[in-house]
């Protein structure tokens, strides 16, 4: 589930193509969710992202089961430009979040499915920051409030 907060139309959205079209089918267990991150592979499309640290990745916005998607093979992804949003593809490390944390992007187990999204990012780590907690997802629903930033190298 994605929920965005900032206009869709001041965000640039491309359609890129995935490199497993099967992800795109929404009778597997496995389908791409919309709020996942994916990021693109040596040949151009798109995959999971997985646990190395990555300094691209591109938030998926095409809702699972878009017919129109899996014609084309290719899924819609925010590509450009920083924008204000609500997800619940994120898994919490155990300390729960809190307003300005840092967020990278990683693999991440979501009702038992592996799926690419949201954790705390690692200071002093290789992590790459994609966004800053809004809000908290204990006082929000489950939902957790993010803001993209220019996607940066922690230190």
């Amino acid at each position: 589930m994605l929920q965005l907060s900032s206009p869709v139309n001041d965000i640039y959205r491309r359609d890129l193509p995935v490199a497993d079209p099967t992800i795109l089918d929404p009778t597997d267990a496995t389908a791409v969710e919309q709020g996942e991150w994916l990021a693109l592979d040596a040949t151009g499309h798109l995959v999971r992202v997985g646990a190395a640290p990555l300094p691209m990745a591109m938030q998926v916005f095409t809702q699972r089961g878009d017919y129109s998607s899996q014609a084309i093979s290719k899924t819609c992804v925010l590509q450009l430009h920083e924008y204000e949003g609500e997800t619940d593809m994120f898994e919490d490390a155990g300390g729960g979040f809190a307003v300005n944390d840092m967020l990278t992007v990683h693999t991440i187990t979501v009702d038992g499915v592996t799926r690419s999204g949201f954790i705390q990012a690692v200071a002093g780590g290789t992590d790459w920051v994609y966004a800053i907690v809004t809000k908290d997802p204990a006082t929000n629903n489950g939902r957790l409030g993010f803001m993209t930033v220019s996607p940066y190298n922690l230190p």
